[in-house]
């Protein structure tokens, strides 16, 4: 393209509880930026989750970043359209919802905006910071109501989403059955399921419950995830939908990576609210149940100590953190919940069981030349063999088969955040961002 300008475009913000949807609106400006303008993207779309702990985000604090290539002299009016799009489809009346967007141009998006992008990921970001960032790295942002959404603007321009990835092609629906029940054929869905390859977390091995529909009021019909661009579009249309389909956009996304989690551990002491973390030490408590069916232990390194849990939705996940004992090594990983006394809990996403210790039961000792357990001769007296008279001492300690073994436990895929790995995808080789998306990547 002669005389073209390289274009990053960060939006986040634009939905609400009520209904809305970043993804949705995204999917809107690609058909207008290629339509009205000749944009040629030099990317996917970018679904990019940040820290799934922050309080205040709205369902999965995702963001996203268009990257393309645009003629020079449309620049400013591509850019008042966007502007125009996002007044257009955010819900101004939520009281949560602080649309903002953000552009930067230039062919290479500098290192700052990388660490930028990797402390959204785990941490709190102040919003004056983040203003400040945007006007040290020349970043034009545009911001309503309160300057929140502009951290996720950011961070999602300096998204780098190299070395793992996912895509999604995520499907919309037409307005007027926005709020109804999504129509598609549930059995489909589990064919195509069973068949498909490179797909994830379609459906619920524990309870068979489908999981690539949404439950809420926005414009999502279906979203599937996956390794590749033709993984998800065979997948889609494999299914059997029994309503209009208005449009759908692959994303490129950090969805399904633990990029969030941090990849060495932290000391407890050292922990913070919110953020995501990982630490390494011995279990220090039994795990307990507690009402809810919620399962709680501690966890302790050479700083401190800290609880951890397994809430009740994450299932059959509960039992395996049920079977620690004291002793145990365990790297734990979550977010950091502040509960309302000012204590700080795991909300436990990913558990690594390093080392077992040694169960012990004490059982009377066997007799020898007999082969019958013996007696008990009284408090501190020892055993005697009711057949021979032979005595012998005190119970004998033997170690006991533990019901958990060292590995990597998960809980099930519905309990899953956006950014979980999931384990069919430990040990998939890393990857290089492609040149550009290939056709077909949206409709319309």
């Amino acid at each position: 393209m002669a005389d073209a300008v390289q274009l990053h475009v960060g939006i986040d913000d634009t939905d609400s509880p009520a209904g809305g949807c970043t993804t949705f609106l995204a999917s809107l400006m690609v058909e207008v930026l290629i339509r009205e303008f000749g944009a040629r993207f030099t990317d996917y779309p970018l679904l990019v989750r940040l820290n799934p702990n922050i309080p205040w985000k709205t369902r999965g604090n995702g963001a996203v970043c268009l990257r393309m290539e645009v003629p020079r002299g449309d620049v400013d009016g591509l850019k008042k359209r966007l502007v125009e799009m996002v007044e257009k489809h955010s819900d101004m009346r939520a009281p949560d919802t602080d649309p903002a967007i953000a552009f930067l141009e230039g062919d290479r998006v500098g290192d700052g905006f990388r660490r930028f992008y990797e402390e959204a990921l785990r941490k709190v970001v102040p919003m004056d910071r983040a203003l400040a960032f945007a006007r040290q790295a020349g970043c034009e942002v545009r911001t309503y109501k309160t300057d929140k959404g502009v951290v996720g603007c950011l961070a999602a321009i300096g998204s780098h989403l190299d070395g793992d990835f996912t895509y999604e092609l995520i499907s919309y629906r037409s307005r007027e059955h926005w709020g109804k029940k999504r129509m598609f054929d549930a059995s489909s869905v589990l064919a195509m399921d069973a068949s498909s390859r490179g797909t994830f977390n379609n459906v619920d091995p524990e309870t068979g419950r489908i999981l690539i529909a949404p439950h809420g009021k926005d414009p999502v019909l279906l979203g599937i995830r996956g390794e590749d661009p033709a993984a998800v579009l065979g997948a889609f249309r494999a299914l059997r939908i029994l309503e209009p389909v208005e449009r759908w956009t692959i994303f490129r996304s950090n969805q399904g990576t633990d990029a969030h989690l941090p990849p060495f551990p932290k000391a407890v002491s050292s922990i913070e609210p919110f953020e995501s973390a990982c630490i390494e030490g011995s279990v220090s408590s039994y795990p307990r149940r507690i009402q809810g069916g919620h399962a709680i232990f501690s966890v302790r390194d050479e700083t401190g100590e800290l609880e951890c849990a397994a809430y009740e939705p994450t299932g059959g996940f509960r039992d395996v953190v049920s079977n620690l004992v004291p002793g145990d090594r365990v790297r734990a990983y979550g977010g950091i919940r502040l509960l309302e006394d000012g204590r700080k809990t795991l909300n436990l996403e990913k558990i690594e069981v390093i080392e077992l210790g040694h169960v012990f039961i004490h059982v009377p000792p066997t007799c020898p030349r007999c082969g019958i357990k013996c007696k008990s001769s009284g408090l501190r007296q020892g055993y005697r063999c009711v057949k021979c008279g032979a005595w012998l001492g005190g119970k004998k300690a033997i170690a006991c088969r533990r019901e958990i073994e060292v590995g990597t436990f998960l809980p099930p895929p519905r309990a899953h955040r956006h950014l979980t790995k999931p384990l069919c995808r430990y040990g998939i080789p890393g990857k290089r961002p492609p040149a550009g998306p290939a056709e077909p990547w949206h409709m319309p």
